[in-house]
């Protein structure tokens, strides 16, 4: 999600807000000769992250401005995968 205010008159010009989130699923699937196959390794994984950022408006040729931007994620990793070498 992109949002943001403009032309707001004041010391702060534009402010700009940016919202993410994603809740990916990956399953490894091991297909063996006789036609069976199993799940080995499911990974889950949930992200979100944020950026704000405030522009001061123009002053001659230049322009100021301050942000900041920080996120967390929540991962779990079942099987085979966990036995592996990292």
């Amino acid at each position: 999600m992109n949002w943001g205010l403009t032309n707001l008159g004041s010391i702060i010009d534009n402010f700009e807000l940016k919202l993410n989130y994603s809740d990916w699923t990956h399953a490894d699937v091991e297909h063996f000769v006789d036609g069976d196959s199993e799940t080995a390794t499911t990974f889950d994984n949930q992200q979100f992250v944020y950026r704000g950022v405030f522009e001061q408006g123009r002053k001659g040729d230049g322009r100021a401005g301050c942000g900041s931007d920080a996120g967390c994620d929540s991962s779990k990793t079942r099987g085979k995968a966990l036995k592996s070498p990292r």
